[in-house]
């Protein structure tokens, strides 16, 4: 394994040693250093993190919390909760995520159109409005833009009070930008806001269109941990600095990303794989440090900022076909900023081609995280059957293919 940052021992056994006078029925010993840290606990993936929570819910410890659910499209969704705004002070979560995105991102003179929904990291969609306003920017808390009963409406409110900064997942973003574009509205948009997966070079290009001065700023972070870190406009578009003094990461020799949640949150988070993988940049000091994310780790890609389990989809594709035919997903933009998703199917003339694409889309439409995508009108899909599916540079198949840029 590789720390992408300090391990704060103290720190550490500080927080276990909580748990255990609070009665955790868990294994959380103290430690001496990283090696024995690396010896005592071992990697936990979500299958652990839910028996562990199960577990803990038997000792009725999830009560007086803020509950949170995984989205459930890689596994069974985990259900379980946090505390962290119950016991606030200016050496906290709470203070230093709000004074990193103060410093990086927001200010008082943001008008903020907020187009997240609930949900996500817990306090996502109205923690993010609760920090604005703290910050003291102009907070307008609309919710998902599609969703709303009337688009004009909305986009005239936002008119009205000269929105400048856009929060949203780039799904939702670009669903604003067509339809800002075929109406007659202005409003001066400077910053996006974005969280969910990447905002690819072609997609800001779209939005630039519309507003040339508009620059983009990440969010990252996972359900299971709340948010982490930023990137910046100067910064590599995959690049996040991120709270080094309340998250320990580490990546195995895979890359595979291991989060230890160093808050003391209701549920321990202790070299847990987040489903990302990330390399080491460099660590900014012993407070804030820095990661490459690359893709997913669990065979998905993002979709709307929804985590598609290719494998899953595969598997229900693969039940209409006699034979052993591949299935590879490759995505790409299309001229107007949307996702196309293209599966390739290996040929087979055997096969009834007509009744094997309409089997795939009935597979891909009945994946609700999916089908929102389509609902949104963010992705294009087609099937195509072929000899030659596309080789990765190390000469395999790969099952999913991204070429968003």
């Amino acid at each position: 394994m590789t720390p992408l940052s300090h391990f704060d021992v103290d720190k550490f056994n500080h927080m276990v040693a909580i748990y255990r006078e609070q009665g955790y029925s868990l294994n959380l010993p103290d430690v001496k250093s990283y090696d024995d840290f690396s010896t005592n606990y071992p990697y936990q993936g979500k299958a652990q993190l839910s028996q562990m929570v199960a577990s803990l819910q038997k000792q009725d410890i999830l009560n007086q919390c803020y509950m949170i659910s995984t989205s459930g499209s890689s596994g069974k969704p985990v259900i379980f909760g946090n505390r962290i705004l119950h016991s606030v002070d200016y050496d906290s979560y709470p203070f230093d995520i709000r004074r990193l995105l103060e410093k990086n991102i927001f200010n008082a003179t943001d008008v903020v159109s907020n187009m997240l929904v609930p949900g996500c990291f817990g306090f996502l969609y109205e923690g993010l409005s609760r920090i604005l306003y703290y910050i003291g920017a102009t907070v307008l808390p609309v919710g998902r833009f599609d969703k709303q009963s009337s688009l004009e409406k909305t986009l005239s409110v936002m008119e009205t009070s000269q929105v400048n900064t856009l929060i949203a997942t780039p799904a939702g973003v670009m669903q604003l930008v067509q339809y800002y574009r075929d109406h007659n509205y202005t409003f001066p948009v400077k910053k996006i806001v974005y969280i969910g997966e990447m905002f690819h070079s072609h997609k800001r290009d779209r939005v630039r269109e519309c507003w040339p001065q508009a620059e983009f700023y990440g969010l990252y972070g996972t359900s299971e941990t709340g948010m982490m870190g930023i990137n910046l406009p100067a910064m590599p578009i995959n690049e996040y600095r991120y709270l080094a003094k309340w998250f320990f990461a580490e990546t195995d020799e895979t890359g595979k990303l291991y989060i230890t949640d160093l808050r003391g949150s209701l549920i321990p988070i202790i070299r847990y794989h987040v489903g990302d993988t990330a390399q080491p940049v460099k660590e900014i000091s012993k407070d804030i440090s820095s990661f490459v994310l690359g893709g997913r780790s669990d065979s998905g890609f993002n979709i709307c900022g929804n985590l598609i389990s290719a494998t899953k989809i595969k598997a229900n594709i693969g039940k209409f076909f006699s034979n052993q035919s591949e299935v590879q997903f490759v995505l790409s933009n299309t001229n107007n900023g949307m996702d196309l998703l293209v599966v390739n199917i290996s040929y087979d003339k055997t096969e009834d081609q007509s009744q094997a694409r309409d089997h795939v889309m009935k597979c891909l439409y009945s994946d609700y995280l999916f089908y929102e995508g389509v609902a949104r009108n963010s992705i294009k899909v087609d099937v195509v059957f072929t000899e030659f599916l596309e080789l990765s540079n190390r000469m395999k198949y790969p099952l999913v293919v991204d070429k968003r840029h």
